[in-house]
């Protein structure tokens, strides 16, 4: 800070950084003795120092807006099919479809796969038809959101790494520019030195 100074807060890792050591220092003051344990943050400075983490956090923060939408998309399609299969199954099954809240919770096990069966099996015994209420929603929720996801972060890796090149190609212009200013300058002394002997020698012979 002391050498960049405002420039300083201009590279984001330097603020997470700034942050990370200021809540660790926040322990010196006794009324935030809580905060000592937030010293433990401080493992995070490693992504700071470490190239591939830090890329990989890249990619992850270009993919939230991605991840963003996706989640708007998913957390409308559990409403709809919370909805249906507490009007559909909450009678004969309350304890798993018997309100909102827990339709939304069971078609999130399913999501998952965590005991999804279970439920499914009983909401199968009193509804036949429950086939084409589950299968749709599992094909979507666990496959092709997935899928979605997983395209999404490969996106942003793969422009978090075409925004390193251009960085890096960047720095080697900048450095290429300045070596070429650096050479111009040394030929223009060097001519402006030949030129003075030139004129001494001149005058030298007038």
């Amino acid at each position: 800070m002391l050498v960049k100074r405002v420039r300083f807060f201009r590279d984001p890792w330097n603020v997470f950084d700034f942050l990370i050591v200021g809540v660790s220092l926040l322990t010196f003051i006794p009324q935030l003795s809580v905060s000592r344990s937030l010293r433990i943050l401080r493992i995070f400075l490693l992504i700071s120092f470490m190239p591939r983490l830090r890329f990989i956090v890249q990619s992850l923060l270009l993919s939230l807006p991605g991840i963003f939408g996706i989640s708007i998309l998913l957390a409308v399609v559990f409403y709809v099919f919370a909805v249906i299969a507490t009007q559909t199954f909450g009678y004969d099954n309350p304890y798993t479809f018997g309100s909102l809240n827990r339709s939304l919770y069971s078609i999130f096990r399913i999501m998952t796969l965590d005991g999804c069966w279970t439920i499914v099996n009983k909401a199968l015994k009193n509804h036949r038809y429950a086939y084409f209420f589950f299968i749709p929603f599992i094909l979507f929720s666990s496959y092709i959101i997935l899928n979605i996801f997983i395209a999404i972060i490969i996106n942003s890796m793969r422009e978090a790494r075409l925004r390193s090149e251009e960085k890096a190609r960047k720095a080697e212009r900048d450095v290429k520019t300045h070596e070429d200013a650096q050479r111009s300058e040394h030929l223009r002394d060097e001519l402006m030195k030949k030129l003075n002997e030139i004129d001494a020698r001149i005058r030298g012979l007038e």
